[in-house]
C-alpha cells in the first residue's frame, strides 16, 4: 500500500540530490569570462593603491559589469601581503639629511706601515665632518674624534657604524650625550644598507689627500 508521507519525504530528498549535484557542477565553471579575469588581476598587481571599488569602476567603463566581492576574490590571489614598517632605503631618503656614516680605512705610510684613517661622513651631501689617523685604533680613541666632531651640540640624529669593536663603551656614551642614535649595520646587510655607510671611493679619495 503507497504511504503518501513516504513518498513525500522520499520525493523531497530526491529533489535536494538533484539540485545539490547540479550547485556543486556550476561552482567549477566561473560566472565571469577569463578575459575579465585576466584584466581584474592585472590591475591588480600594477596599481597596487586601487582597491575592489576602483576596478570595478575601470571595468564599467569598458561596459564590464562585475560585483564588488567577485573583484576581491580575484585580488587576493595576485597581491602578496606588503611588510609593514619602513624600509630602510625609504628610511635613508628621508632622514638623509640627520644621517651620518662613519667607518675605518686602513692605508700605509711612506715606510709601507698600516695606518688606520677614521671617518665622519654625511650621508645626504658626503661631505667628511672628520677624519683621525692613527696607528692603533681603539674605542677610547675612536670616542675622541666624535667628540670633536659634534661641539656645542652640533650633531646629526643617526650615525651609522658597524659591530667593530672599537665602536665600544666610550663611543655610545659619547653619542648618548650628543643625543645621536647609532644605528649598526650587520654583516649579511642588504646591499642598500651597507652602501649606506659611504662608498670606499669618498674614504678613498679623501685618505690620499691627508694620509
Amino acid at each position: 500500500m503507497f504511504n503518501q508521507t513516504r513518498g513525500s519525504r522520499w520525493h523531497r530528498e530526491l529533489f535536494r540530490l538533484v539540485w545539490k549535484r547540479k550547485s556543486k557542477a556550476a561552482s567549477h565553471t566561473p560566472k565571469i569570462a577569463a578575459e575579465t579575469i585576466a584584466l581584474i588581476r592585472e590591475m591588480a598587481v600594477k596599481n597596487r593603491l586601487w582597491g575592489a571599488e576602483r576596478i570595478r569602476g575601470e571595468l564599467l567603463k569598458l561596459g564590464i559589469h562585475v560585483c564588488k566581492r567577485t573583484i576581491q576574490k580575484y585580488m587576493r590571489r595576485v597581491r602578496t601581503p606588503q611588510p609593514r614598517g619602513q624600509k630602510w632605503s625609504t628610511f635613508l631618503h628621508n632622514h638623509a639629511a640627520a644621517i651620518w656614516s662613519c667607518d675605518f680605512l686602513q692605508v700605509t705610510d711612506l715606510f709601507f706601515r698600516p695606518l688606520f684613517a677614521f671617518f665622519l661622513i654625511e650621508l645626504k651631501s658626503r661631505r667628511v665632518i672628520h677624519v683621525g689617523v692613527t696607528r692603533s685604533p681603539s674605542d677610547p680613541w675612536v670616542a675622541e674624534p666624535l667628540r670633536e666632531a659634534t661641539p656645542y651640540g652640533q650633531a646629526p640624529k643617526y650615525l651609522i657604524c658597524d659591530h667593530d669593536r672599537k665602536f665600544g663603551p666610550c663611543f655610545a656614551r659619547v653619542a648618548t650625550t650628543s643625543a645621536i642614535e647609532i644605528l649598526n649595520t650587520l654583516s649579511h646587510a642588504p646591499e642598500p644598507m651597507r652602501s649606506a655607510n659611504a662608498s670606499p671611493g669618498v674614504y678613498d679619495k679623501h685618505a690620499s689627500t691627508t694620509c
